[in-house]
């Protein structure tokens, strides 16, 4: 899904944390990860009304509020998950390995 100036985003559910997954099992082959994020609040992720209109939004990747603690926990690259040649790994602190957790995804 084409997002306002972040590239694309999807949503990737039942994730084990710390398990190692091929970017093709996650339909990512070919794609570059630019960010994670660990969905907190799914329901209040989506923007509810435009903000210049007031005019309601339908559910989409593209109207978001990411805010850190509330909606979303923003992993960090390295630290928190990783690409190595084909694989993905998150190896998220916000969550204990095995922990099974829905991401959102940035990629281009």
């Amino acid at each position: 899904m084409e997002t306002g100036g972040v590239g694309m985003r999807k949503i990737l559910r039942g994730i084990i944390n710390n398990k190692i997954y091929t970017l093709e099992e996650l339909g990512l082959k070919n794609y570059k990860i630019k960010k994670v994020y660990t969905i907190l609040d799914e329901e209040n992720m989506y923007a509810k009304f435009d903000g210049e209109t007031g005019k309601p939004l339908n559910k989409s990747l593209d109207n978001l509020v990411l805010q850190h603690w509330q909606t979303v926990f923003y992993e960090d690259y390295i630290h928190d998950w990783n690409t190595f040649g084909n694989n993905f790994k998150l190896g998220a602190h916000s969550s204990v390995p095995g922990d099974i957790v829905d991401l959102l995804i940035e990629y281009e």
